[in-house]
């Protein structure tokens, strides 16, 4: 009896300190995705991960080819041009980790980042911000666009805090009012 017990509690013990780990195995290299409403894609870059101990690092890369330059409030910027709103990405100007665990995407989330448009806008505006809230699937992992402004992230982040925008209001934005409002990396 006294051997059942501790085993038991040595078992609840392990349960409560043990670090989740993911459910899906990204080992790889992966396609991402941004998806319309409708559920076409446009494969915007690829992603390779490879697995240390509870966690994955990555190296994230950009398709160029899809996207078009422009020069908008006096910066360059990758556009996907759509016939009612383009998608310019903006990279993530800080220090980044490249690594992902269980319940924490933080770092792949702010690879995600984009200053949504009209094609008729003049300049482009950092209100307009687009994050894409990431969680797993099955098959690999997904997002959904959520909408806030980006204009945090003109100076740089307080001393302990690397990712500002963890912290700023985000919203989660109506996919019929979005072009591509989801991600998905398989």
């Amino acid at each position: 009896m006294k051997k059942r017990l501790l085993i038991s509690l040595w078992i609840l013990l392990f349960a409560f300190t043990a670090k989740p780990s993911m459910s899906t195995d990204l080992t790889g290299t992966r396609q991402i995705k941004l998806m319309s409403g409708a559920g076409e894609e446009t494969s915007i870059g690829s992603i390779t991960f490879e697995k240390k101990g509870d966690s994955y690092t990555y190296t994230f890369s950009l398709d160029d080819s899809k996207f078009a330059a422009h020069f908008l409030s006096m910066r360059p910027f990758k556009c996907l041009e759509g016939e009612v709103q383009y998608l310019c990405h903006l990279p993530y100007p800080y220090e980044k980790t490249h690594v992902i665990s269980h319940g924490d995407f933080a770092d792949l989330e702010h690879e995600f980042l984009f200053i949504h448009k009209k094609p008729t806008d003049y300049g482009i505006n950092m209100w307009n911000g687009v994050y894409f809230v990431m969680s797993e699937t099955e098959s690999g992992l997904t997002g959904r666009l959520h909408e806030l402004d980006m204009d945090i992230l003109a100076s740089p982040p307080e001393a302990g805090v690397m990712y500002p925008l963890l912290e700023a209001e985000k919203m989660e934005g109506e996919p019929s009012s979005h072009w591509l409002p989801f991600l998905k990396i398989e």
